[in-house]
């Protein structure tokens, strides 16, 4: 549960200006800590209204992310973050993309800590990980 104080009218406003404030807290967190990790440094961090997408990463450095993953499991927020990095180093889903973010970003998402393997969420980050991988849903 969740108090918003205040008039009940602008509880929907303050709540997510909350939520898009810890998101942000969040990803700047999960960002910094991946950047460094591939020694790439972003040059503009967003948390914006996306419904499409839940990042982008631009060809000037630019990384955006919706506010909506702060209502996800925390290794959802947290490989879309190390996804958009990878991209600093990688701006498309080739081959070597995908390698950068399978050996030196996955092993440091675990998801486990959020679910437990074997549930249908741990399946969803191995869809999200590398769906290149998967061969049946």
């Amino acid at each position: 549960i969740i108090k918003v104080p205040g008039p009940a009218d602008a509880a929907p406003r303050r709540l997510r200006v909350w939520l898009v404030e810890e998101a942000k807290r969040d990803l700047d967190k999960r960002v910094a800590f991946h950047a460094k990790r591939l020694g790439v440094v972003p040059k503009r961090i967003a948390v914006r209204d996306q419904t499409s997408r839940w990042g982008s990463c631009s060809a000037s450095g630019d990384l955006s992310y919706s506010w909506r993953l702060i209502v996800t499991p925390p290794y959802v927020l947290d490989y879309v973050a190390a996804h958009e990095v990878a991209h600093l180093k990688h701006l498309d889903h080739s081959p070597r993309f995908w390698h950068l973010v399978l050996t030196h970003l996955w092993p440091t998402i675990d998801p486990v800590a959020s679910v437990e393997e074997g549930s249908e969420a741990f399946g969803h980050a191995v869809v999200l990980a590398a769906p290149h991988l998967v061969t049946r849903i």
